[in-house]
């Protein structure tokens, strides 16, 4: 049986895969549904400039949140292969 506070330390490693497997599905999610939003965009008639920029403002403001995502995601995994490591 394990004491409690190795099974403290094993939950703890699996609230931070699942965090990570959250994250990643998010990512994902968010990917995909920009990508159909933006091809709509383009797709659509009559699209102006002014609008094709607002979308490309739009997706790079969401690439740079993403970005500062994946960095925490990394982290995350840096720790958590340092104390599957131990």
């Amino acid at each position: 049986m394990l004491s409690s506070d190795q099974s403290n330390h094993n939950q703890a490693i699996n609230n931070l895969i699942a965090s990570i497997a959250l994250q990643e599905s998010f990512f994902s999610d968010v990917i995909y549904h920009e990508s159909h939003r933006l091809n709509t965009i383009i797709n659509s008639q009559g699209i102006t400039p002014d609008e094709l920029y607002n979308a490309k403002v739009c997706l790079s403001e969401i690439s740079q949140a993403i970005s500062g995502l994946e960095r925490i995601l990394q982290a995350k995994i840096e720790f958590f292969q340092s104390e599957f490591s131990q």
